[in-house]
């Protein structure tokens, strides 16, 4: 039987043929590492890339916002004329006031009598320096000497009830001495009352002088009864204007109708009162 060599299973491969494609393996492999490592090294160079441009991105689209300033300007009202609330009235030959302005944003004290007249008063004039419109004022008053406290004196009631932004109030402290030695001075502190419409103002139509009387006339200009009791304070000027005293009274009428009119009547016992300003209220009891 005849064999033909390297064709069956039993053959043997030559040895030659075998080293070269162990060689050619080999070769391919090393080139299949080289590939495998310069496509990590590529894909590490890209991740990083890729990282940088997200931090960058997210820097580039991070907004600040500052807090917006939302100041407000708050304005202080300019002072108003002395007779500027709709119960104020001037009565004589008053002529131009010099009544001083007073610090802004705050009810001030801007004018005051040189000490006490004889019913141991002390005449104050406030001037509203706020924004909105305050009921009454009230004042609590420290007379000092050398430091020391000789004597208090609390306010009656001030004129207009109501008072605007830049108008002004009157009335005066009381205190149960007639004089304080020379080089006492005040300290007053002022506070107001809440808006509560329990204090009706009454317009003073009328103020005359008879000798050493003052008498005159009021009118209810609201739309409800005005009670008792009313009174009426009128703070006194000098020819040159400056501010010499206080004087008030009780108005004569038990109640006041809607349009019906009241009259006052008083003795003045102290200071020249025959120009100034004039204002009246009452009470609400309905």
């Amino acid at each position: 039987m005849a064999v033909v060599a390297g064709c069956g299973a039993d053959a043997t491969p030559d040895l030659a043929d075998v080293e070269e494609r162990l060689a050619d393996l080999e070769m391919r492999a090393d080139a299949a590492d080289a590939e495998r490592d310069a496509l990590a090294d590529a894909l590490a160079t890209q991740h990083a890339a890729d990282q940088d441009e997200i931090v960058d991105t997210s820097a580039s689209s991070s907004t600040t916002t500052a807090a917006a300033s939302t100041t407000t300007e708050v304005i202080f009202p300019e002072p108003a004329a002395p007779d500027a609330s709709p119960f104020a009235t001037v009565f004589g030959d008053l002529g131009e006031l010099a009544i001083p302005r007073g610090a802004p944003g705050e009810l001030a004290v801007v004018a005051t009598t040189d000490g006490l007249d004889r019913t141991g008063s002390l005449g104050i004039i406030v001037r509203n320096n706020t924004p909105a419109p305050i009921g009454r004022v009230e004042i609590a008053v420290e007379a000092q000497l050398d430091g020391e406290v000789i004597g208090t004196g609390e306010s009656t009631r001030f004129q207009p009830t109501v008072v605007g932004p830049g108008e002004i109030s009157w009335g005066y402290a009381y205190f149960d001495v007639r004089t304080f030695p020379e080089g006492t001075t005040f300290d007053l502190s002022v506070t107001s009352e809440p808006l509560d419409g329990r204090s009706p103002g009454l317009k003073v139509i009328e103020v005359n002088q008879a000798d050493s009387y003052l008498l005159g006339t009021v009118e209810n200009q609201t739309d409800a009864t005005v009670d008792g009791p009313m009174t009426i304070t009128m703070a006194c000027f000098d020819a040159e204007g400056s501010f010499v005293g206080i004087e008030t009274t009780m108005i004569n009428n038990y109640d006041i109708p809607p349009g019906q009119t009241g009259s006052f009547d008083t003795r003045i016992l102290g200071v020249s009162c025959d120009r100034g300003l004039a204002a009246a209220s009452g009470y609400y009891y309905g």
